[in-house]
């Protein structure tokens, strides 16, 4: 989260949003890993076109997406922890974007990451974190970077899996 506290630097960030010069990065346990340890996804992001409360895939109605992912660790049981960056911010882009690779974010019951299996640590929420993001300081120029680690229920999860905490 940014707070401007003027209405020069509110109009600065924004631009900055809109301009794509602002980095995001978020951590995700996936309930599968990808194909691939790395990749970088650009699929067009548009609301459902029968639930209406869902974001879809949507190649002729969506708007440009851009998400980028890197796998960190792998965990027991297929699972795994994988570092995103955004270049846009679609509305639910992440979440829409891996369960399209089969890869949904563990505990994410609208995009089919729901943890059936009993013998998983039970999940309250989708394990999805935004875990850091920097820009230029609206006044000075300075570039700022801002990260938290991951939620201590993330990192209880990944250890209770046999992964380690980050």
């Amino acid at each position: 989260m940014v707070v401007a506290k003027s209405e020069e630097a509110l109009a600065r960030l924004a631009d900055d949003f809109k301009q794509r010069r602002v980095a995001k990065r978020y951590h995700a346990i996936l309930l599968r890993c990808p194909a691939e340890e790395s990749g970088r996804l650009v699929a067009p992001i548009g609301r459902h076109p029968v639930h209406r409360k869902k974001m879809a895939i949507r190649p002729t109605r969506g708007r440009y997406a851009v998400t980028s992912w890197e796998v960190e660790e792998v965990l027991a049981r297929g699972l795994c922890l994988v570092r995103l960056s955004i270049e846009t911010g679609r509305t639910h882009q992440i979440r829409v974007h891996m369960a399209s690779l089969g890869c949904p974010v563990a505990g994410d019951q609208v995009y089919g990451g729901r943890v059936t299996d009993k013998s998983l640590p039970a999940v309250e929420r989708q394990l999805l974190h935004a875990s850091e993001i920097r820009f230029n300081h609206p006044v000075t120029g300075r570039n700022m970077r801002f990260s938290i680690p991951l939620w201590p229920d993330m990192t209880q999860f990944m250890e209770q899996l046999g992964g380690g905490a980050h």
